[in-house]
């Protein structure tokens, strides 16, 4: 994470600076408030089940995503 992280601050400020030397300071500023998050979480509880967040986040094993990632619970069926 710390270098996506290091990453996406360099192309912030690149794209800031950009800004002001363009003459819109206001859109420089705002460019500067932005901030980076991780959705990953969030895109593996929206997948159906724990095989698709584990497909979709490209992991080797359902194990690693259920640890680590997936919040939402499993929905269960009825029995009769």
């Amino acid at each position: 994470m710390t270098m996506l992280r290091d990453r996406w601050d360099t192309a912030r400020n690149k794209a800031a600076l950009k800004a002001s030397q363009t003459g819109t300071p206001d859109f420089a500023k705002d460019i500067r408030a932005m901030y980076l998050r991780d959705t990953r979480n969030r895109a593996a509880d929206l997948a159906g089940n724990m095989a698709g967040a584990s497909k979709l986040l490209l992991h080797s094993s359902q194990v690693l995503t259920a640890r680590h990632y997936r919040n939402k619970a499993e929905k269960l069926t009825a029995v009769r």
